[in-house]
């Protein structure tokens, strides 16, 4: 029972930090990739926001699959 009960408190943890978070990660790399639209064009900076963007790409696929498998629930 005791290990039932600590997988439950780490999957409750697991769902805090991955999923409830995911909004709050989206805007802020949102803003990162304002930031780096505004300063100048260079190799580097057109690599970062191509990561930041894959980034974005992810956590909205994640958030999407989150409320698809959430609606299948109810």
């Amino acid at each position: 029972m005791e290990k039932v009960n600590e997988v439950h408190e780490e999957l409750h943890q697991w769902d805090k930090e991955v999923l409830k978070r995911s909004p709050a990660r989206i805007k802020a790399l949102q803003k990162d990739l304002e930031r780096l639209r505004r300063e100048l064009m260079n190799e580097a900076n057109s690599a970062a926001q191509k990561e930041v963007m894959i980034r974005i790409e992810l956590l909205l696929e994640q958030e999407e699959i989150h409320w698809v498998q959430r609606a299948r629930a109810n």
